[in-house]
């Protein structure tokens, strides 16, 4: 219920978004050109951060949240004086790296944009519970992922099928597969 209270009363924040999606898309949306990332996934650090350059309890960190250890395996340096998980522009290259090594893994983008949240083993593990071979497109229901995040009181983000439903804030964002 409360999740429900706070997205449907909280305008504000949706007024915060939509200002800081002004001034962080111009820097976001060229890197994932350059990388052949869909621009939908720019909505992956409005989900993860609130575009919001901070850490969450779990420890992760940056525009992306990234957590420690994912950040140093994709060469992010990250020690008691620099933190490149803050740096947009390097987390942003970072976060499409990950976003192709997770395409390429399951050949879908809605499975690589579940992946983000969940990490490419949880994804994994989750097809493999489910019986779902290699394809995502052989699970003939269309519904192997159901993956909630709560990671902060004000997203709420579902993978189902082939269309992730992603809720900020009072805004839903829908994104289909660009397969």
């Amino acid at each position: 219920d409360r999740e429900l209270l706070v997205n449907t009363y909280w305008q504000s924040n949706g007024l915060l978004l939509i200002k800081r999606a002004n001034k962080y898309f111009p820097i976001i949306e060229p890197i994932l050109k350059e990388y052949g990332i869909p621009d939908d996934f720019k909505y992956l650090a409005v989900a993860e951060s609130g575009l919001q350059n901070n850490s969450s309890p779990a420890g992760a960190a940056g525009f992306w949240h990234f957590m420690k250890t994912t950040g140093k395996e994709y060469g992010l340096e990250i020690n008691s004086y620099v933190d490149e998980r803050y740096h947009i522009e390097i987390a942003t290259r970072v976060a499409a790296v990950y976003l192709i090594k997770a395409k390429k893994r399951f050949g879908s983008w809605t499975l690589a944009a579940a992946s983000y949240n969940a990490g490419i083993s949880g994804i994994s593990r989750q097809q493999e519970r489910q019986l779902i071979n290699d394809s995502y497109y052989d699970n003939h229901s269309h519904s192997i992922v159901i993956y909630f995040a709560f990671g902060s009181s004000y997203q709420l983000v579902v993978y189902l099928g082939e269309v992730i439903f992603c809720f900020i804030g009072d805004q839903l964002f829908v994104f289909c597969d660009a397969k």
